[in-house]
């Protein structure tokens, strides 16, 4: 039988491990990572490649807002569509990247790095 009385009781027993203080901590981190997503709905990140031939424009959700392809880069594909589409393509490739960065450093910024190498929390 166990001597220790204050096993379990809040502040004593296991270091002072208070359950209920943990799940509010939880459920607040939780709250805050919603917020997170939410605004990133509404941050941007700008891709332009070409030397401006080709603009993508994406939200925090990796959601494309916009593509702007110029004059010159329609011209310049005439006979040729591979060049507007390797254009296209390099413009939403580097934009997803700078996207995905951008969230993953909004979501460190609440988690403190709590979540590497759990999806959606780091």
């Amino acid at each position: 039988m166990s001597k220790n009385k204050s096993f379990g009781k809040p502040g004593g027993g296991m270091g002072g491990f208070n359950p209920a203080a943990l799940q509010k901590q939880v459920e607040e981190l939780q709250k805050k990572m919603l917020e997170t997503q939410q605004q990133l709905e509404n941050e941007f990140t700008t891709a332009t490649v070409g030397g401006g031939m080709v603009t993508v424009t994406m939200n925090g959700h990796q959601k494309i807002t916009a593509i702007k392809v110029s004059a010159d880069a329609i011209k310049e594909s005439a006979d040729d569509p591979t060049l507007l589409e390797d254009l296209i393509m390099s413009a939403v490739n580097e934009c997803h990247e700078r996207s995905q960065t951008m969230a993953s450093e909004r979501m460190r910024a609440v988690t403190g790095g709590l979540g590497a190498g759990f999806p959606g929390l780091g």
